[in-house]
């Protein structure tokens, strides 16, 4: 029997229970083209942790009927029963899926596994998602032929993404099959059931072994290509279809002809131009004969030489094509990477998109650029404080902000000077006015009985008498703590007695801890139990674990060692933070971006929730939050803003 007489013999093993904590469904039709027969075959699972629902087993049954439906629409409407419809067949299927899952919680996608099938004269090709499984059994020799096909983690808006096909021969065996069956059943035995001399014993086996099991549904398929066995030859695998990649390289070849052919052409006429002279002396038949045969030449130049300009510019539109179907790709990538939250890897695909799009110039770019943006404000999470409170204008332009419970001390690094919002009043009033301050470095406020606390440059500790205006020792070295002289930066943990104050050291290659005892700072001590360099710290921020911000980034230090930490990725990108706040009572860190006007919110894992901007926002110094009552206080330029969040 020839090949082409093969026929098929499909068998089936469904076997479902009221106590299943899955769901399956399987499929198997022969279409009929023009005389020609084409069979297809889907097996689907859903596992569940716990017995199917009504309501659950209502929703798969929606999945599977639509992509039932898709894959069948889609070859029942192929131009042709070629191998390219089963690509077109799986786009089709996973743009039904991706339309479900964005209409829907999704919750499946993590769990689903899925074989499909089709088979037209002898060539099969197969695709699979999840751990859904195709075996091929010729002669004795098992083959699994979807290996490397499935993604670890199914792609939501590309659930099939390669396939394998290959030609069958008589009395080989097929078996497509949902994940289940090899949670019972091992690879060996799989295959002796399969070596069966009749397939329908073969089923029954299969059956007679799962009968025992109770909590699963099971949904396979084993067809069979009936005619005189063949001799065993190696199974054929291929990739999907690259139609692009066959055209281009014909495009290429034919480029290189056509230059090779007119190039041969020019040095012909240029031949014939040179020996002019001789033919004017020639006859005059001869003579019309030879125009006449050059001037065809020219035609022939001219033709071909149109022909190549059309190629060019058709090669320009299939470039164009290539290009926004490129730009499409990582756009659907992104999209599906959010809906498992992977920030990092849409960042990266956005920014694919971008560097694409940016010398794209075909008709589809506004329309990718408007979808690029709505996926880059997904990513970016952005909230626009529309109208900031504007609860102060400072006059010393603070690069500083220092919290209590009686209002903001705006403190100015550059000029040493102070200014004292009062939250009960309203009012600001300069502190300190007239006197020296060039020596002050950094505050931090230690609680009610202490209140602010400053560090000088020379290392000392000084805390500030608002009241009475003035700045009074905070401990007994009055020649200072040589540690600490020149500190980049200065934290707090905790209140007055219980404190203990942080300092990023002078050489920034080490933080410094002083206790805090009887009301007066102790002795510092070195915090860090490693080398480290912290070149380009920007400040500090202290919940038990110490945080210090870069222009681009942000370390993480516990019990005087570095841990592994980084922010995700943000978009735009972070290039220029300022600085960095959290305290042990807050749930966040926050970061301050001057350069891109903005106030970037990340869990304590590094994660990012959110981002606040503002047409407010201007010249961003520092910043303190009010978690429990949802507030921001942010120093832009010299205005203090109140903004809810």
């Amino acid at each position: 029997m020839s090949p082409s007489k093969l026929k098929t013999e499909v068998g089936q093993i469904y076997l479902t229970h009221p106590r299943d904590h899955n769901y399956t469904a399987l499929y198997e039709e022969a279409l009929t083209r023009g005389g020609e027969t084409l069979e297809l075959f889907a097996v689907l699972e859903v596992d569940e942790p716990a017995a199917l629902t009504p309501a659950k087993r209502l929703e798969y049954e929606k999945l599977a009927q639509i992509l039932v439906q898709t894959l069948k629409k889609t070859y029942i409407t192929a131009p042709l029963l070629d191998g390219e419809a089963f690509e077109r067949a799986l786009a089709a299927v996973n743009a039904a899926l991706a339309r479900l899952a964005r209409g829907s919680r999704a919750g499946w996608l993590a769990r689903l596994h899925v074989a499909l099938a089709a088979l037209h004269k002898n060539e099969l090709s197969v695709a699979s998602a999840g751990q859904a499984q195709v075996f091929l059994l010729r002669g004795d020799e098992l083959t699994v032929l979807n290996e490397g096909l499935s993604e670890t983690r199914i792609n939501p808006v590309k659930i099939f993404g390669n396939y394998a096909s290959g030609r069958l021969t008589a009395g080989d065996r097929v078996m497509v099959s949902t994940n289940q069956l090899m949670n019972y059943l091992s690879i060996e035995r799989i295959r002796e059931f399969l070596a069966e001399d009749e397939l329908g014993e073969a089923c029954h086996e299969i059956i007679a072994a799962l009968a025992d099991v109770k909590t699963a549904g099971f949904a396979t398929f084993i067809f069979e290509m009936t005619g005189p066995r063949a001799a065993k030859v190696p199974v054929e695998s291929l990739p999907a279809w690259v139609p692009s990649e066959r055209a281009r390289s014909t495009a290429k070849n034919l480029a290189a002809f056509a230059g090779s052919l007119t190039l041969f052409l020019l040095q012909l006429l240029w031949r014939g131009i040179k020996n002019l002279g001789a033919l004017l002396k020639r006859s005059r038949r001869k003579k019309i004969l030879v125009i006449a045969i050059g001037a065809l030449l020219v035609l022939l130049l001219g033709n071909i030489t149109l022909g190549a300009v059309r190629r060019f510019t058709d090669n320009k539109n299939v470039s164009a094509t290539e290009a926004a179907a490129a730009i499409e790709r990582s756009l659907n990538d992104a999209e599906a990477v959010l809906i498992y939250n992977d920030d990092d890897r849409a960042t990266t695909l956005i920014s694919e998109a971008e560097g694409l799009l940016r010398n794209f110039q075909g008709e589809q770019k506004p329309a990718l650029e408007t979808r690029l943006a709505e996926i880059k404000n997904k990513v970016s999470r952005t909230t626009v404080a529309e109208n900031p409170t504007v609860l102060t204008t400072f006059s010393n332009i603070p690069t500083d902000l220092a919290a209590s419970p009686q209002g903001f001390l705006g403190f100015n690094q550059d000029t040493g000077s102070i200014a004292f919002y009062n939250f009960t009043t309203g009012e600001t009033k300069p502190a300190l006015k007239g006197q020296n301050l060039n020596d002050l470095a950094a505050a931090v406020y230690l609680g009610p009985t202490t209140g602010y606390v400053f560090l000088t440059k020379t290392g000392k500790f000084f805390k500030l008498n608002l009241s009475g205006d003035t700045l009074e020792p905070f401990g007994a070295a009055a020649a200072g703590d040589d540690n600490l002289a020149h500190g980049k930066d200065l934290a707090a943990l905790g209140e007055e007695n219980s404190a203990r104050l942080y300092v990023l050291g002078q050489t920034q290659k080490d933080i410094w801890r002083a206790g805090v005892a009887d009301g007066v700072p102790e002795p510092s001590r070195k915090w860090l139990k490693e080398d480290a360099d912290f070149t380009g710290a920007l400040n500090l921020a202290v919940d038990g674990s110490i945080y210090l911000a870069y222009p681009d980034h942000v370390e993480k230090y516990f019990n005087g060692a570095k841990q592994n930490f980084s922010l995700s990725q943000v978009l735009p990108p972070l290039q220029n933070a300022a600085k960095i706040f959290t305290t042990a009572n807050l749930q966040s860190l926050y970061v301050l971006d001057p350069a891109r006007e903005r106030i970037l919110i990340f869990t304590k894992a590094g994660k990012l929730s959110r981002q606040i901007t503002s047409d407010k926002f201007k010249e961003l110094t520092d910043l303190f939050v009010d978690e429990p009552n949802k507030l921001l206080y942010v120093l832009s330029g010299g205005e203090l803003l109140k903004i809810g969040f």
